[in-house]
């Protein structure tokens, strides 16, 4: 198995466990709650914006649902 593959499916087991774990969040909320994606707040707005993980490996972003989960 490829390290990206292996990732991914490591990615979705953790949030498979989280969904099971908290049934009635939205999964917008899910993703934020685990550190799949970041939202920040642009100084002139009130609106969170959500960072764009699209060519991000699945290892970084294991990492940050991992740091994500330790706070």
């Amino acid at each position: 198995m490829n390290p990206r593959k292996k990732y991914n499916l490591m990615i979705l087991w953790k949030l498979f466990k989280y969904v099971m774990s908290n049934p009635d969040q939205r999964f917008g909320q899910i993703l934020r709650n685990t550190g799949v994606i970041k939202d920040f707040m642009m100084d002139s707005e009130h609106t969170p914006r959500w960072s764009n993980h699209f060519s991000e490996e699945p290892k970084q972003m294991w990492s940050r649902m991992n740091e994500t989960e330790k706070r």
